[in-house]
């Protein structure tokens, strides 16, 4: 699988050679409200999701905290 996937400079480039968002700061979002929409979108659909995964592993909170830094 990861052969075939873009990497994420691949695909912020092309949403912004697209004229869409790439980061949550191109739809005006800060930290905080990035971290509170990644962790409502556990409940958001019925499904076993890698956030699941996480949650299940105690570890949803560090993940989150570490994406958000990093975008």
């Amino acid at each position: 699988i990861s052969g075939g996937a873009p990497r994420p400079d691949e695909l912020k480039g092309w949403l912004s050679d697209a004229g869409g968002p790439a980061v949550p700061a191109d739809l005006g979002l800060g930290a905080d409200e990035t971290r509170s929409a990644i962790l409502s979108a556990l409940e958001m659909r019925n499904r076993y999701t890698v956030l699941s995964v996480c949650e299940d592993l105690g570890v949803l909170e560090q993940i989150v905290d570490e994406v958000v830094q990093s975008v």
